[in-house]
């Protein structure tokens, strides 16, 4: 007669068969079927086939969610390193627009204080031949201050706007030499007219050059992208040294 089996014998069977089942999915094998087909056998059979055909999906989802996980990684990171790059190559460049402004300024900056420190110089000259022209003198000098402290401010737009006051008196000065002939041929007033003329043409030349460089820097940090770049590195437009009533060509203290 056929011996019955205990229930608990059957359940430790099937827990034995179980950690088989573990060990044999390591390696992603699908459990083997028995030999025998007993009730007993097919029943653990069945069991072990469901518990492997959970697992493997778990499996297979889990690979597909990891393969989705390093591809969007990736691509995440290529991003960060294109936008890195940009974002420093865009740094770089505002930076080196920048400094041509400001390399521009300063060599109009060196000139103009040379002038500006001649303009006592001229004063002097002018007041040996003649003792009634003071006031002109008097607005000069109110020039010079104002153009010295926007230079000390790097004010461009009042340096435009001393500017503009000197130039306005440049005829003045003129009839002045036209009226005195010792004055109109003195030597130190001719040295000292020649040097502000050829000031005033280096003058005229580099403020072309930083205009120039003014208006490509004040172009690049309006446009998209990178203004934003711009904005976060603090650029803000600068302004084009302009003098009213200016003429490009050289000027004239006194005519032959």
């Amino acid at each position: 007669a056929h011996k019955a089996t205990h229930p608990q014998d059957l359940w430790g069977q099937i827990k034995m068969k179980l950690t088989v089942l573990q060990v044999q999915l390591i390696p992603f094998q699908q459990p083997k079927r028995p030999n025998s087909l007993s009730p007993r056998g097919l029943s653990i059979y069945c069991i072990m086939a469901i518990i492997y055909k959970e697992k493997a999906h778990k499996l297979n989802s889990s690979g597909i969610t990891m393969m989705i996980l390093l591809v969007g990684g990736l691509i995440f990171g290529l991003l960060f390193l294109f936008f890195v790059g940009w974002f420093f190559s865009t740094w770089n460049r505002l930076v080196s627009l920048e400094e041509n402004v400001n390399q521009s300024w300063a060599n109009i900056d060196v000139l103009l204080r040379q002038r500006y420190d001649m303009l006592p110089n001229l004063e002097r000259i002018v007041s040996k031949f003649v003792d009634h022209e003071k006031e002109i003198f008097g607005e000069l000098a109110k020039a010079r201050q104002m153009a010295t402290g926007a230079l000390q401010n790097k004010d461009v737009k009042g340096v435009g706007a001393a500017e503009a006051m000197m130039s306005s008196m440049i005829p003045r000065i003129t009839a002045i030499a036209e009226a005195y002939p010792e004055l109109k041929s003195d030597s130190n007033f001719i040295k000292i007219q020649d040097e502000l003329v050829a000031i005033e043409n280096q003058v005229a030349d580099r403020r072309e050059m930083y205009n120039s460089q003014t208006t490509a820097f004040n172009k690049t940090i309006q446009m998209i992208p990178t203004t934003f770049v711009a904005s976060i590195k603090g650029c803000q437009r600068k302004d084009l040294f302009e003098v009213q009533g200016f003429a490009r060509e050289a000027p004239v203290l006194f005519k032959d």
